[in-house]
């Protein structure tokens, strides 16, 4: 939860009033609707999810001891260098699931902070993930890249997505998903609707 955080959440505090709030906004309902499983599952508080006048999803939790769980953690994010393996794939899987793309030829992962990238590249070659070189784009944000089928057949395999729509186009680089009826294959029916 700690990467994904990093990536699309938002943490905000009143402690006037005693509001400590944590929020993901998305557009992809089936995401969120993870994310809350998760914080379930974590910390036994299940979040809201609504629908924004804008027309995207935000799920929202109130708690104190989460919010100081979650901030304490956002601001040592350095720490992930030391946990076991298990947690720095799930770092890495919140990260590039908040802020990972995937195109063509190549995954992403992006974001402003330059050592938070440089931390990635360090754990991916944890894995046996070679990277690019981060690169910088117009606007001030950083891109590190995953070249390669082998690259991202080792990114599938250790890493991975949980956001649905990511994960069905990573399966997708490797071949179109199938699914067999009457001993016949067919295309999954999800690469033709937007998750």
């Amino acid at each position: 939860m700690l990467a994904a955080t990093i990536g699309d959440g938002c943490l905000t505090s009143r402690p006037s009033i005693g509001d400590y709030t944590i929020e993901f906004d998305q557009d992809n309902l089936r995401w969120l609707q993870v994310i809350a499983e998760k914080f379930g599952k974590e910390f036994g508080k299940k979040p809201k999810i609504f629908k924004t006048k804008r027309g995207f999803f935000r799920l929202r939790l109130h708690s104190k001891r989460i919010f100081e769980e979650m901030k304490q953690m956002k601001n040592n994010f350095q720490k992930i260098r030391n946990e076991k393996k298990g947690i720095k794939s799930g770092f890495l899987q919140g990260l590039y699931d908040s802020e990972g793309s995937v195109q063509n030829r190549r995954l992403t992962l992006s974001n402003k902070d330059e050592e938070l990238l440089i931390l990635c590249k360090e754990l991916l070659t944890e894995f046996g993930i070679k990277t690019g070189k981060i690169w910088k784009m117009k606007w001030g944000v950083k891109v590190l890249p995953i070249y390669g089928k082998n690259m991202m057949i080792r990114f599938r395999n250790n890493v991975n997505f949980l956001h649905p729509v990511k994960k069905e186009k990573l399966e997708c680089l490797f071949g179109p998903p199938k699914w067999v009826r009457g001993g016949r294959e067919f295309l999954s029916p999800a690469l033709f609707f937007k998750g």
